[in-house]
């Protein structure tokens, strides 16, 4: 019959139905590994005591005494405990949440856990219990920007101790992306220190690339501005603008990137650490002053474009305003002519149109000559 075949679809999905009920409301166990529901209280502890795995894992090495890095292939957990020698560096991504409980595990100082896990935009340093921990800006690995001229700005987060070093980040970033290439040619890191500067100072490349590459393009911009013809480079400029705002934006504290840590803690910051932090301290306020010195020079190239453009309209509108002058008069006289009424002049003399025309040209001459003595008929050239 037709109206079988609907009827067998539709008993199809009640039984799918009910099976899910059924799965939904089963009062076993759940089974490993399920997504746990927002506000879900967990009985567990700080982290699942089934987990065989670092949560959130992207990388980790640990460095023996001479500095040579040995990936950790298996990622489990086991496997993250700070040595008695050498160090151990985990790079986790913090979209993870499991990653909290792991931190407390790992034995982190409690403001180096939060300051891994946070959300915090702005790039900062602090020091407690011998760790440092904050936030410092990266450049994110996108595949559709090219170059560090409109790739976004992101930022990670750190904790370093004498024996661990651990990051977390929400995107990949191109400073340990480069960091880990080195890794893989052999170069050696044997402090925690020394990997913390080899980061920033892929960091502080990308940057110096970034503001290279943006001079260029404004060094462009002005040659065309005082070429001779007019060139209305204000989008471009804008969005030169606006990167040099964003970059801006997260180096503006640079001076302020370290906070200065307390007489009786400074001497248990991690071996190296104090001259990386004076070093990286310097190189981001230096950044930010060529990165300022770069938005002065965007802005007067666009108040000079803004002040060209200004100017070719008003003399436009001058020269618009000298024709309508001089056409006053002729309709003036065009519509004195133009009257239906009577004993007009030229009206019975052979060739009065001409006559009539004749003497609009004449008012417009006349006109002409005023402005000109009056100094009105001035058309200056573009400088």
């Amino acid at each position: 019959m037709p109206a079988a075949p609907p009827a067998s679809g539709a008993f199809r999905y009640v039984a799918v139905f009910r099976a899910v009920a059924i799965l939904w409301h089963d009062p076993a166990p759940p089974l490993r590994g399920r997504r746990r529901a927002i506000g879900e209280r967990v009985n567990d502890g700080p982290m699942d005591l089934d987990l065989k795995e670092i949560p959130g894992l992207v990388w980790a090495y640990r460095f023996d005494t001479e500095g040579r890095a040995h990936p950790l292939v298996s990622g489990s957990h086991e496997e993250a405990v700070v040595p008695q020698s050498g160090f151990l560096w985990l790079h986790l991504s913090v979209t993870d949440i499991r990653l909290p409980g792991f931190l407390e595990r790992l034995g982190l100082p409690e403001e180096a856990r939060r300051s891994l896990v946070l959300r915090d935009r702005h790039a900062v340093l602090r020091t407690s219990s011998g760790v440092v921990h904050g936030v410092l800006p990266g450049y994110e690995t996108d595949f559709e920007h090219t170059d560090e001229t409109t790739a976004p700005i992101g930022r990670f987060h750190l904790a370093a101790g004498d024996h661990y070093i651990v990051t977390t980040r929400p995107k990949p970033l191109r400073s340990f992306a480069s960091v880990r290439a080195a890794l893989d040619r052999g170069q050696r890191f044997q402090r925690p220190a020394a990997l913390l500067a080899a980061l920033m100072d892929a960091f502080h490349r990308e940057a110096g690339d970034m503001v290279a590459r943006l001079t260029d393009a404004i060094d462009t911009i002005e040659d065309g501005v005082f070429d001779a013809r007019l060139h209305d480079e204000r989008r471009q400029l804008g969005l030169i603008r606006r990167r040099l705002v964003i970059a801006h934006r997260n180096l503006r504290s640079a001076s302020n990137l370290v906070e200065e840590p307390e007489e009786d803690m400074a001497h248990d910051l991690p071996s190296g650490m104090t001259a990386v932090l004076d070093r990286l301290a310097h190189q981001m306020e230096a950044l930010d002053v060529d990165i300022c010195a770069l938005q002065d020079r965007a802005r007067l190239v666009q108040e000079e474009i803004s002040a060209q453009l200004s100017w070719e309209m008003n003399r436009l509108l001058f020269l618009l305003s000298i024709i309508s002058g001089l056409l006053l008069p002729p309709t003036l006289v065009t519509g004195f002519f133009g009257m239906n009424t009577r004993d007009l002049p030229f009206e019975d003399v052979a060739h009065g149109t001409l006559l009539a025309a004749c003497i609009g040209v004449a008012a417009a001459l006349f006109v002409a000559g005023l402005m000109w003595r009056f100094g009105m008929l001035y058309f200056g050239r573009r400088r």
